[in-house]
């Protein structure tokens, strides 16, 4: 570009001058266009009679004189019929006097067909700059695409340099628009509306004033950043690249969304008209929704990389692609599946027989199904398995060469022996939510049911099964897997990560968080984030002090404290009131919130609080609904209780069920959903606008949990809240960092760590390997002799409880790791050694048995103790801050420390701790507690981590002590008193604390 674009004019100028030159347009003027219809007369007739000469001079005939007018009214009658569209009628033409005509040609899957090759090279494109919307000139647009003679695409130009940018484009869309205008009509006007200026692009399918809803259409921009060892990696964010040689950042928009070859892949593979129906079981009302799709930027480069890839690769890889939640995931697995199923390699073969979409969830999404079947017609291309459905119809649909099929998880296993060989077949599995779906056993089935090896009809032995099992361990040759999630794990990484060029792995594609997030396409969470904190007093009522496991017993005062009815009613009030303040009226009044509970037995308190304190005060503008999964018992009370009978408490009929609760969750009365380990991944409310969480939340469900609140809901400008009870903020800020941009697995897994743990259970002597042998073949070769496994492993148990406490930990800890590790293995690396895995399932056999052997005893603390004083305080509120992005994560150590031996306390001294933990007024018999606390503090301080690394014991402990103040006046200010003695008297404090000195400063070096 030698000129600099410093209006408008010149911008259009441009733009039309590249088109014509480069992408080979035809350029005409307004008085070509007709508005009436939105079509280039000329230009269309001239493209039919090119392709379809034949039916032209029938229609002729027919139509005399007025053929032309008769036909042009006919194909804009046919667009916009009332259930039709112009992508429908693009896609698959238009039937006039009973012939039929195409208004497009696609690009063939293959060269074979040399006319469909010529027909494509026959599509025309246009554009018309400063085209009228209406005869009376007062609305013009900047420039209106057109294909074979119908426009396609309206775009809004502005630029920077005079002072505008796409912020005034979408104020043009929905302000100067009008949508009963035929190039704006939806589904029959343009498919698309583009607003851009110089940096940045915009788009809509649909104009509808003040609610029109834009989407980022950018490539997003990356930024180099630097690990503190050195390597380097891009982090994407919103915008577009600034490049050095002149071009433009929105380039890429003539240089490639403009072509020919993108515009019709658009039309053909990628827009769709999706219609969403949804039956209200409270009214019995049908609700239709449509919504024409149109792919946004990542969406198109994730397909188009996917498709190179595997053009090049067949079925040899496997892909992993990291998009954010609320970044169309399940558009992209449609588009995929489509892609996928007539996908032909260099040599014009078909690359995958079948394309298989896994779910973890119960029922296989509705809106997936549906996204399927609507963006291809033809029939028997899709056989959707749902909840009806049984694995033997899995079976059939996949022997009967069914092209995609859509199906749970959880019906792999059942088929995992049953299924015929597919020696010749090759096969691409979508996974929606990689994270959940792959869980070993599960996905081990599924590998093994579509695993090339052979399959005899007779009887094996017990070699070939262990030799079948073998081969379905590690990649299939002719099995690729696509998976798509936000939070990927370690073992989703190392299983379908790609490496980079510093030998880590990392996803295929990415569409980070941080760019959904400064794009504006989903809110950050944790803008607006509050922690409260519950204090309550523990007293003993026994008079005796038994001995309990202290980590197990204080996590069980915890519990118990969390269900006392106190407590509920406190934290109830406080959340309906806060709700009824701060939220409700939110959204014009469509505000909605979940609970997020720690137990099904919390989740059913709640509810009946919830009810009773609504009902209570007169709310009735306020419904509440549950969900939990199975049914519930209180103590001291015989009722079951269960999601649906809690739902439909007071009605006759039981209308809610667990079937359609999000749809009934979606009617304004409902504000309340509260859960316990349901709804909180997969769930999409662009309503909820609140979260109050009573439950400990970490990594991965912290993200997920917490995202369900990231949905935008236009036209408002929703802000969310999130009021959290059992958390700290910089947990879950840290529980965010390895996803909010590029996820990095850190180190890569090592067969030897497994060989090295199978060497250590060996060398206590307790396995013999005839026996081992006997066990595999007894049970693979399925004789019924259960009576002589069942023997053989006690005789290993009693050999094991020979030994101390200790080395009995020691063993059953090693032994499931082993068998854990085997499984992780198994699905990333071929493990063709007949022992080791014969070792691997004489594991899985004994480990029951080694469960009861090595099980700790139960306590029980009912009666034993009492709550009191229970208060709810300490508000802080944090936002505004943006997330520190931390991208690498690391697989866990095969051979970390075990955990230690559980201490035995006494239970006062438990009551103390617990005390001491929730801030109360603290005597001396307390100061063990607050030493922890301290303690933890300078394990944490940067200095003292430093002084460590670089100093001998003498001299950390001057710097031990000067952090130590630091840390006293820092902490809890109800413990002042304490705190205050401890600061004033040099003696004391060295007393109590000199004694932890040596292991602190062997701690922080890493030595303990």
């Amino acid at each position: 570009m030698s000129n600099p674009i410093l209006s408008e004019k010149q911008y259009q100028q441009f733009i039309i001058d590249y088109l014509h030159e480069n992408n080979g347009y035809i350029v005409h003027t307004d008085a070509d266009y007709n508005r009436a219809y939105s079509f280039d007369n000329s230009l269309l007739i001239s493209f039919l009679y090119a392709t379809q000469k034949k039916t032209m001079q029938e229609l002729e005939k027919i139509y005399k004189d007025n053929t032309i007018p008769n036909i042009l009214a006919a194909i804009n009658a046919a667009i916009t019929a009332s259930n039709s569209s112009l992508i429908s009628c693009l896609k698959h033409g238009v039937e006039i006097e009973n012939r039929h005509l195409d208004l497009m040609y696609t690009k063939p899957a293959t060269d074979f067909n040399k006319e469909e090759s010529k027909r494509y090279d026959l599509n025309m494109l246009s554009v018309i700059p400063e085209t009228n919307v209406e005869d009376e000139k007062k609305e013009r647009v900047d420039l209106v695409i057109f294909l074979n003679g119908i426009a396609i695409i309206a775009i809004e130009l502005k630029c920077n340099a005079a002072g505008q940018n796409v912020g005034h484009a979408k104020n043009q869309f929905r302000h100067t628009r009008d949508s009963s205008k035929r190039l704006f009509m939806y589904k029959s006007g343009v498919l698309v509306n583009f607003g851009m200026d110089l940096y940045s692009v915009v788009m809509t399918t649909k104009i509808a004033g003040e609610e029109t809803r834009f989407l980022p259409f950018d490539m997003g921009r990356m930024e180099t950043i630097t690990l503190p060892n050195g390597e380097t990696y891009e982090e994407t964010g919103k915008g577009n690249p600034i490049y050095d040689d002149g071009r433009l950042p929105v380039s890429y928009m003539w240089e490639d969304i403009l072509t020919k070859d993108t515009i019709i892949e658009l039309i053909g593979k990628f827009i769709f008209l999706e219609r969403k129906e949804t039956l209200d079981a409270l009214t019995g009302k049908t609700k239709h929704k449509e919504t024409l799709i149109f792919p946004r930027y990542h969406q198109l480069r994730l397909l188009r990389k996917l498709v190179a890839d595997v053009s090049d690769n067949g079925s040899s890889r496997n892909y992993l692609i990291q998009h954010s939640a609320g970044s169309g995931k399940t558009n992209s697995i449609t588009w995929l599946a489509h892609r996928l199923s007539s996908l032909h390699d260099a040599n014009q073969r078909q690359i995958f027989n079948t394309i298989i979409i896994v779910t973890d969830r119960k029922v296989v999404d509705s809106q997936l199904q549906a996204a399927v079947r609507q963006i291809d017609h033809k029939a028997g291309l899709i056989k959707v398995l749902d909840d009806t459905c049984t694995s033997e119809d899995l079976k059939k649909a996949i022997e009967g060469n069914k092209k995609i099929i859509a199906t749970t998880i959880q019906k792999f296993p059942y088929i995992c022996d049953s299924v015929s060989k597919f020696a010749d077949r090759r096969f691409a599995v979508i996974i929606d939510e990689a994270h959940s779906s792959t869980s070993g056993a599960n996905m081990k089935s599924l590998l093994n049911s579509l695993n090339t090896a052979e399959r005899s009809e007779d009887d094996d032995d017990a070699m070939t099964v262990v030799e079948k099992q073998l081969s379905g361990t590690g990649k299939a040759a002719n099995v690729s897997m696509f998976a798509f999630t936000a939070t990927p794990k370690h073992s989703t990484l190392q299983m379908f990560g790609s490496l980079n060029e510093h030998g880590k792995k990392e996803a295929f594609d990415l569409y980070s968080m941080k760019q959904a997030i400064e794009e504006g396409f989903i809110i950050d969470v944790l803008d607006n984030y509050t922690t409260y904190k519950t204090h309550w007093e523990t007293t003993k009522l026994v008079k005796d002090d038994p001995l309990f496991d202290t980590k197990a017993a204080k996590k069980e005062i915890v519990r118990m404290a969390l269900v006392e009815k106190p407590n509920i009613e406190q934290k109830t009030a406080f959340i309906v009131e806060h709700f009824r303040s701060n939220v409700m009226t939110s959204l014009e009044g469509k505000a909605k919130a979940m609970v997020v509970t720690s137990s099904r037995k919390e989740a059913v308190l709640y509810k009946k609080q919830f009810d009773a304190y609504i009902k209570a005060h007169g709310y009735a503008d306020i419904k509440t609904l549950v969900a939990f999964t199975g049914k519930v018992k209180l103590d001291d009370d015989e009722t079951e209780y269960s999601e649906v009978g809690m739902n439909n408490a007071g009605s006759k009929k039981h209308d809610i069920t667990e079937d359609n609760l999000r749809d009934v969750f979606d009617r304004e009365e409902y504000k309340f959903l509260l859960v316990a380990n349901k709804y909180q991944t997969g769930f999409d409310q662009q309503y909820l606008c609140a979260m109050y969480v009573l439950k400990k939340l970490k990594g991965i469900a912290a993200v997920q949990t917490l995202s369900r609140l990231n949905r935008k809901c236009e036209p408002y400008d929703k802000v969310t809240c999130i009021v959290d009870f059992a958390n700290d903020y910089k947990d879950i800020r840290s529980s965010f960092a390895p996803y909010y941009s590029r996820t990095i697995l850190e180190n890569p897994v090592k067969l030897e760590d497994l060989l090295q743990v199978q060497d250590e259970i060996l060398a206590y002597g307790v396995l013999d390997e005839d026996e081992i042998e006997e066990t595999i073949k007894l049970v693979l070769e399925k004789k019924n002799q259960s009576g002589k496994v069942t023997s053989i492993l006690l005789k290993v148990q009693r050999r094991i409880e020979d030994f101390n406490e200790e080395s009995q930990r020691d063993i059953a800890v090693k032994m499931r790791r082993y068998v854990k590790w085997y499984q992780y293995l198994s699905q990333i690396v071929p493990l063709n050694d007949t022992e080791k895995h014969k070792f691997y399932l004489f594991l899985s056999y004994l480990l029951p048995f080694l469960h009861r052997a090595t099980s700790n005893k139960g306590f029980d603390l009912k009666n034993k103790i009492r709550f009191d004083r229970f208060n709810i305080y300490s508000r802080q509120q944090f936002g505004g801050d943006k997330i520190k992005d931390r991208p690498t994560i690391k697989t866990p150590d095969i051979n970390a420390p075990l955990p230690e031996e559980p201490e035995k306390e006494k239970l006062s001294k438990i009551v103390m701790d617990i005390n001491a933990r929730y801030g109360l007024d603290l005597e001396a018999e307390n100061t063990a507690g607050n030493i922890e606390v301290i303690k933890a503090g300078l394990e944490h301080s940067s200095i003292l981590k430093k002084s460590a690394r670089h100093n001998d014991v003498a001299s950390f402990t001057n710097a031990f002590y000067e952090q130590l103040d630091n840390v006293l006046v820092d902490s809890n200010e109800k413990t002042e008193k304490l705190y205050n003695f401890l600061l004033n008297t040099e003696d004391a404090k060295k007393e109590l604390f000199g004694f932890i000195i040596d292991g602190l400063w062997k701690k922080l070096r890493g030595e303990g």
